[in-house]
C-alpha cells in the first residue's frame, strides 16, 4: 500500500502537479487521519476510553486538488471498505 505522502511526492516528481503549500498542508492533515485509522494490535481493555479520530475538512476554490488528494487518501486507507461521497451527494442521502 502506497502512503498518501509518497503518492503526492510521486505526482510532484513526475511533473503532474506543481508544488503548492496549501496542498502540502492538506496532504499532511489527511496523512495524520490515515495514521490514526490504522488498526493497532493493542490488547482489548474493557471500560477503556478510546479517543476518536479527528477528521479533516478541506475547502477552497475549484481546481486546487482537493478531490485528487481525497481520492489518494481513500485509495490508501487502511479502513476497508470505504466509500467516498461528495458533500452534496452525501447530504442528499441523509433523511
Amino acid at each position: 500500500m502506497t502512503t498518501l505522502r509518497a503518492a503526492y511526492d510521486r505526482l510532484l516528481t513526475d511533473g503532474r502537479i506543481n508544488p503548492d503549500p496549501g496542498q502540502a498542508a492538506a496532504v499532511e492533515a489527511l496523512a495524520r487521519v490515515g495514521r490514526e485509522l490504522k488498526p493497532t494490535k493493542a490488547k482489548w481493555r474493557p471500560f477503556t476510553k478510546v479517543s476518536p479520530v479527528r477528521g479533516v475538512y478541506l475547502w477552497g476554490p475549484p481546481g486546487r486538488g482537493k478531490s485528487e488528494e481525497k481520492d489518494m487518501c481513500f485509495d490508501g486507507s487502511p479502513a476497508q471498505p470505504t466509500r467516498r461521497r461528495a458533500f452534496l451527494a452525501f447530504m442528499g442521502q441523509v433523511n
